[in-house]
C-alpha cells in the first residue's frame, strides 16, 4: 500500500480522535510547531545547462564515430579510433553566460524538527496498534508535521486502546473541514502537472491535524503565480503531508 493511503486510512483511525487536555505553554506549543518557510533556490544555472548539453552533443559525436570505426565499410579501425579518440576530448568547460545567471528556479524546504514527544509516543502507538506499518516512516511523517496537541490523540488511544473514540472527544482544533489540498491541486492542474482526486482529499483531510505553520506554507504554495515556484514548492512539501520521505530523513534526528 502507497504512503497517500497509509496516511489516508491513520486519519480515519487516529483523524477522528480527540485530545483530553491542552498541551503545554503557548511559547513550548510554538517551539514544538516551529517550521521554516520553504524559499526559492536556482537549481541549475544558464552555465551548467549550456555545458550539460554540450557535453551530451559531444558524447553523441563520440559514439557515432566510434560506431563508423565498427562498420563493415571501415578498413583502418586503428586509424579510425585514433580520430574518434580526438573527436571525444571535446571540452565542455567554457560558457557564454555569466555564472549566476539562472535557468530554473527550485524550492528548498527544510524538513521541520522531530517533536520528541510526538516521536515517543507513535513508536508505542505503531507497536499496539498498527504493528505491519514502520514506526521509523510514521515517526518521520507525525513527529515532523502534526501540530503538538497530537501527541494528546495518541496517549488518550494508547490509554483506552486501539480505536477508542468515545473516550476521546473532538477538539475545537479537530472540527476545522480542510481545503488546501484542493486549493493546490486546483493550482497543480492550472499549471498543467497532474494532482489527483486522493492526493487533494488526503491533504484536505490532514490539514487539521498539521503544525500551523506548515498549513501556512501548503496555502502559500498554492497561491503562487508563477508555476515553475508552484510545481517546485508542491514538490518539495509533498513528504511534509506524508507523499513520499525528506531526501535526508534516515540520516536526519532533528
Amino acid at each position: 500500500m502507497n504512503i497517500v493511503k497509509h496516511a489516508f486510512w491513520l486519519f480515519v483511525s487516529l483523524g477522528c480522535l480527540g485530545t483530553a487536555c491542552n498541551g503545554g505553554s503557548d511559547s513550548a506549543a510554538n517551539a514544538l510547531d516551529r517550521v521554516e518557510p520553504y524559499r526559492s533556490k536556482c537549481i541549475e544555472t544558464l552555465c551548467s545547462q549550456q555545458q550539460k548539453q554540450c557535453t551530451a552533443r559531444a558524447s553523441q559525436r563520440c559514439d557515432e564515430c566510434f560506431d563508423h570505426c565498427t562498420s563493415p565499410s571501415q578498413t583502418d579501425f586503428s586509424l579510425c579510433a585514433s580520430i574518434c579518440d580526438s573527436v571525444c576530448e571535446s571540452n565542455c568547460s567554457s560558457c557564454s553566460y555569466s555564472n549566476d545567471e539562472c535557468a530554473k528556479q527550485g524550492v528548498v524546504l527544510q524538513p521541520p524538527p522531530i517533536n520528541p514527544e510526538i516521536a515517543l509516543e507513535t513508536q508505542r502507538y505503531v507497536a499496539l496498534c498498527i504493528p505491519d506499518w514502520p514506526a521509523e516512516i510514521a515517526m518521520q511523517y507525525w513527529a515532523r508535521s502534526f501540530r503538538h496537541e497530537f501527541v494528546d490523540v495518541l496517549r488518550c488511544e494508547l490509554e483506552h486502546g486501539c480505536g477508542s473514540t468515545n473516550e476521546c472527544p473532538l477538539q475545537e482544533w479537530e472540527m476545522t473541514e480542510g481545503t488546501v489540498g484542493t486549493a493546490i491541486c486546483q493550482r497543480q492542474q492550472q499549471c498543467n502537472s497532474a494532482c489527483s482526486d486522493d492526493v487533494h482529499a488526503h491533504v484536505d483531510n490532514i490539514e487539521f491535524l498539521l503544525r500551523p505553520d506548515l498549513a501556512a506554507e501548503l496555502w502559500r504554495c498554492a497561491g503562487e503565480t508563477d508555476c515553475a515556484i508552484a510545481k517546485a514548492c508542491w514538490a518539495a512539501l509533498q513528504p511534509a503531508v506524508g507523499i513520499g520521505s525528506y531526501p535526508d530523513a534516515k540520516s536526519s534526528g532533528s
